[in-house]
């Protein structure tokens, strides 16, 4: 049996993507092959993830 938090809730493009944990700060890999991005900031009002695409020179916003 799979959990339901192990399959994607949404999608950008062609990136599926899910809620994620808290922990552990940074990135980290998790058990479907999906990588977990976890960031603290005391003050920040938004935050912005680039995903780049090896060799292509671009990303996905």
């Amino acid at each position: 049996m799979r959990l339901v938090d192990s399959f994607p809730t949404d999608r950008i493009k062609d990136i599926e993507y899910r809620i994620g944990r808290v922990l552990p700060f940074g990135a980290s890999l998790v058990e479907d092959g999906g990588v977990n991005f976890s960031i603290f900031s005391k003050e920040a009002t938004s935050c912005t993830l680039l995903l780049f695409h090896p060799g292509s020179g671009r990303y996905l916003k």
